[in-house]
């Protein structure tokens, strides 16, 4: 939680783009909490961001199926003929 609050702080000056650029930087890193709150940060932003809704795949890693079926199935609602989501 406290990661959490402290990301959304440092991302209240930050374009959309940058706020997904660190996230898929922590999820690189695997800090795990940093990378979620960011994609979530985005999504907040921008409801339809393709991109963000790649969190499923994250969802999956973390054992959350639920999460990880209602974001990949938005996604493929927006873009049901997308390669990357397709695989």
């Amino acid at each position: 939680v406290l990661v959490t609050c402290l990301a959304l702080l440092l991302w209240q000056g930050q374009t959309t783009p940058q706020v997904f650029a660190d996230a898929a930087q922590a999820l690189q890193a695997n800090r795990l909490p940093e990378a979620e709150a960011g994609f979530r940060e985005v999504l907040r932003r921008e409801p339809n961001n393709l991109g963000a809704l790649g969190i499923s795949a994250f969802y999956t890693r973390q054992s959350k199926p639920a999460l990880a079926i209602e974001t990949y199935q938005r996604a493929l609602r927006l873009a049901p003929n997308e390669p990357g989501l397709l695989l």
